[in-house]
This record gives structure tokens, sequence and C-alpha cells, in this order.
């Protein structure tokens, strides 16, 4: 009897897909179905999944003839599966061998909404070993959501590739398909205002694969950037004005403006130095958007972020680049 559906977007995957698959059927726990969404992959993802399904009946294959993106992928999985609990995995990460096992044991034993471990990088080079285990006891946490606002650690990340959810309260729960960034923080916030218990493995149980990162160009960063402030003003507008706890409304707004200072500030300086400045004068206009329409609170952020705020809005670079570049010599 299946007790756990996994999840997998698959796109242009076919160097990564296989060592993720077997990494699946490799668990110690074997209660599964494997749900693969090809989402109109041009390479030979779609029969890489193909030969596997023939060889093993748990590997379901959805196709979407065309391509609609990860959060349509991921919510065609969602209809699809059969589980008790659910989790996701991208095509090209591993899973530790006792993913399954241990994170089950501990979701059960501990009675929890959800259980979510630690995760490793690794390089598209790196040889994996894995210590296996008798056991591990999770930590467990009331109050989740706060938590997650607040991120103090350790705190449910922003990712879902790392948790176990339980099916039943995930019911009306979807990715957003209309933004392209930040869709895993915003279902991860919608399944936290359901959930009372979440328990917390300290244990890296899933490898997270690092691509060497190509070289940027005005478009790209333009793009991200356009996509990230898309993405905050959504989680604002559908968070703030749906919370009546101040506090809540305070951590809201306070963690979005951090993130949303470390992408317009830190992205441009990191990966176009020389030009960092034209891409603050444009960001910079956005942010204020954010203020002038009361998504982000001066009052609520702390005074970090709006010194940081200010410098930004207010276009004061000089000072900007000078933070960074000191930033930047203390990293190194």
């Amino acid at each position: 009897m299946i007790n756990i559906s996994v999840i997998i977007p698959v796109y242009k995957s076919e160097k990564y897909l296989a060592r993720c698959l077997d990494s699946i059927l490799n668990q110690s726990h074997q209660r599964f179905e494997v749900i693969c969404v090809d989402d109109c992959s041009p390479d030979n993802s779609l029969l890489i999944l193909k030969d596997y399904a023939k060889k093993d009946d748990r590997i379901k294959i959805v196709e979407h003839k065309v391509n609609q993106g990860i959060s349509a992928a991921r919510n065609s999985g969602l209809k699809q599966a059969t589980g008790d609990y659910i989790s996701f995995l991208d095509n090209d990460d591993i899973m530790h061998p006792q993913f399954f096992e241990l994170m089950l044991a501990n979701l059960i034993k501990t009675n929890s909404d959800f259980v979510w471990c630690e995760y490793k990088k690794f390089r598209n080079d790196e040889e994996l070993s894995f210590k296996l285990y008798d056991n591990i006891c999770g930590r467990c946490f009331n109050d989740v959501w706060n938590k997650f606002l607040i991120r103090k650690r350790p705190h449910p990340s922003i990712t879902v590739w790392n948790k176990l959810f339980n099916k039943d309260l995930l019911q009306n729960i979807y990715f957003n398909e209309n933004i392209s960034i930040g869709e895993d923080f915003i279902f991860s916030h919608y399944y936290l205002c359901n959930t009372k218990k979440a328990c917390y493995l300290e244990t890296p149980l899933i490898f997270y694969r690092k691509h060497s990162e190509a070289t940027s160009n005005d478009r790209r960063i333009n793009r991200y950037l356009d996509n990230y402030y898309e993405f905050c003003e959504v989680f604002l507008l559908e968070f703030v004005k749906s919370l009546v706890n101040r506090k809540e409304i305070n951590n809201l707004q306070s963690r979005v403006a951090k993130m949303v200072l470390e992408q317009f500030i830190k992205r441009p300086y990191c990966q176009d130095r020389k030009n960092c400045e034209q891409y603050w004068n444009i960001y910079g206009d956005k942010l204020k958007q954010l203020f002038d329409n009361k998504l982000i609170e001066s009052k609520n952020i702390g005074l970090k972020y709006v010194f940081f705020s200010y410098l930004l809005t207010n276009k004061k670079f000089k000072t900007l680049r000078m933070i960074c570049t000191l930033q930047r010599l203390k990293e190194d």
C-alpha cells in the first residue's frame, strides 16, 4: 500500500534524471509512488522516464503537451498523488537512501503536521557517500508560522523538497502558476498557516545539485529582479491584508523587506559590479512602490532595513557601493 507520493517536475534533465530516480528507487522505505511530470521537455527526459516506468510500475508519468513551468508541473503531480504524505524532488537532486524512512518515522512518532530536514549542496562532478543511521530523533516545534517568519534557526526553509507534508493539510493548496520565482515560498506559507506542530531533523537527507553559474547579462539580471519583485508584490498582497495579528504583519514585512533588499542590492553588485547603479536606479523605484502602497511599512522592518531602503530609494549609490565593497572584502 502506497503511503508516500514523491512529485518530480521534469524538464531538460536527461543528464541527471537517472541518478535522481535511482536515489528514490533505492530507498529503505519502499511504500511509495513516483509521479514524474514531463513539462514538454525537448531532450530525452521523457524517453528515460518511460524506460524506468517499464521496469517499475510505481513510476507514473504525467505528460504536458506544452511547457507550463515548474508550478504547473507540481500542481499536476499533486492532483495525481494517492499517498497519505507528499514530498517533492527536483529532477537533478538526490535523496539520501533513508530519506523516506527517517522523515516518516519522525513525523508519525511526534504526531507532527510536517517534518523538514537539512540539505547539502554538491557539484556536478562530486562523488557522494551516504552514512546510514539506526535512528534519528528530531526536534519538535510549535508556532511554526512565526518561526518561519522571523527566521529563527532552525526554521523551515522556503524550499519544498526537504520536507514531508501531510496530504490532508494540503487540501486546496497549490503552487501559484502566475509567478516564476518564489512559488515555494508562497506554497509553504499557505501550508504553515494550517499547521500547529513540526519536526526538524538536523541531518542532511537531501543533496542539492549546485550548477556552475553562467555569466550574467543585462536581460538575465533584469528578468530575475522583475520576477522577484512580482513575487514579493503577489505575496504581500495575499498575506498582509489577510492577517489581523500585528506581530505577524510586522514579522512578515520584515522578512520580505530583507529578502527584497538582499536581491535588489547584492545581486546587481555581485553579478554586474560595473553597472550595478543602473539596476539600483530601476529597482529602487520599484521598492518605493511597495512602501507607497503600504505593502511594506518602515515602522515594521527595523532600523537596519530602513537605512538600506533609504539609500536605495533615495539613490545614495556611492554609499551603497562602499558598503557592498566593504562587505565583500569581509567575506573574502
